[in-house]
Parts: C-alpha cells; structure tokens; sequence
C-alpha cells in the first residue's frame, strides 16, 4: 500500500497506511513479531518508509522494556542488526537521541515521547510529569495490572 501511495503520490492512501500500520503494531504484543518484519520494511526504498522505520523501533524498544525474555530478543536484535545493517544505526541512533522514552499525559498517554532523565519532563511538549517506560511498568507489576 505504501509503495502504491509513493508510486501515485496519494497522501491519503499513505495516510491510510500509516494508520492501520500503527494499529497494528500497537495491537503487537511480541516483540519476535516486530523484528520478523523489519526486513520487509529496510527492503522498500520510499522515503515516506521511515515514518514505519521509526514506529517499529520505537515499539521494539517499548517491548523489550516489558518482554519476560530478554535473551531470546535480545538474541534474535542482534541477528536481524547483522542481516540489515541500517535497521542497526537507525535503532543506535534512537537510543542515542531519546535515551529515555516515556509517557505523557499532556500528549497523551497511548503515544510513546522521549522523555528528560532527571525531571520527567516531556520533550514534545516540554511539560513535567511525564512517566518513564520502566517506572510506569513497574508500578503496573507492584499494583498486580501485569
């Protein structure tokens, strides 16, 4: 569907697409799953592909916040960062930029936002109070949700 949007130039098609893929990531509780399909995704060559680019990174970094097994997906990053070496500098400059990423009430709390280490503060908005992946997860744990 992207490849159609870029060939045509329809915005709302790739709209559209951009759409359902956040639903369908956010609907992605695996972060196996997600790695699967970064291949497919450094394949297409489109620039509008980096918007997708970034969401799966930004969801594979959540995931493996919340992830029960982190050998085995730590295990399966680094084969997929050794078969698609851009996927590899894409995701270490994520970390780099955002170092900490988060949850604000201000942008709203289903978006993922990087977040200041020391004061919590939203850097989109640049808001305080915003909430760090790890603390909001394991305050979730201590209150019996997960």
């Amino acid at each position: 569907m992207v490849s159609l949007a870029d060939m045509y130039m329809i915005s709302g098609l790739h709209k559209l697409a951009e759409a359902r893929f956040n639903r369908a990531v956010r609907q992605t509780s695996n972060p196996r799953r997600l790695l699967d399909s970064v291949s497919a995704f450094y394949a297409l060559e489109a620039d509008s592909c980096k918007t997708f680019r970034k969401t799966i990174i930004l969801w594979l970094r959540w995931l493996a916040a919340r992830t029960s097994d982190a050998d085995d997906v730590t295990s399966q990053l680094e084969d997929v960062m050794a078969k698609v070496p851009e996927f590899a500098i894409d995701f270490a400059m994520s970390v780099y930029h955002e170092p900490v990423l988060g949850h604000c009430s201000a942008c709203g709390d289903d978006k993922i936002v990087p977040v200041e280490p020391l004061q919590c503060r939203c850097q989109r908005c640049r808001k305080g109070g915003a909430s760090t992946l790890v603390n909001k997860f394991n305050s979730k744990q201590r209150n019996g949700w997960v």
